[in-house]
């Protein structure tokens, strides 16, 4: 295969004059192997790119999926201190977010819709929501009181 600087070069030196026909025509001959062989390259880079993609978005799904936590509902105030089972509405209307601490680990998750547990401040609760680890955050769909 030629490159453009020959090309450049061969007219540079033909100059005045007309090349000949077989320097215009480029002729590339490849094998059947060579042929083969990109295009199962080709192939197998598709078969890897899809099965990355399918796995990302299986992955996404599962995350996206709606949890049941069992835990308390208490105000980032109090959760900050240890205080899981905090019903001091004061902290709310001074600014501090109603939270959602784990049982099982004790993880503290700020309520994205706090209007649907407010009610429920200071109880141990049973939620079923989704969850979102890397805000610390989770949507509560359903709460149901624990004793």
């Amino acid at each position: 295969m030629r490159t453009l600087d020959f090309w450049l070069q061969f007219a540079l030196s033909c100059w005045g004059r007309v090349p000949p026909l077989w320097a215009l025509v480029r002729v590339n001959f490849k094998s059947v192997d060579q042929e083969m062989e990109e295009i199962m390259k080709r192939l197998v880079a598709t078969v890897f790119l899809s099965l990355f993609v399918l796995g990302v978005v299986a992955y996404a799904d599962e995350m996206a999926k709606a949890k049941v936590l069992k835990g308390w509902i208490s105000d980032s105030d109090c959760a900050a201190h240890g205080d899981k089972m905090c019903s001091n509405k004061e902290h709310i209307a001074k600014g501090a977010k109603l939270v959602f601490v784990t049982e099982e680990d004790h993880k503290i998750l700020t309520v994205s819709n706090p209007s649907t547990v407010a009610e429920h401040q200071g109880h141990h609760v049973q939620i079923k929501g989704v969850t979102d680890s890397e805000k610390s955050t989770i949507t509560v769909q359903e709460v149901k009181m624990l004793k």
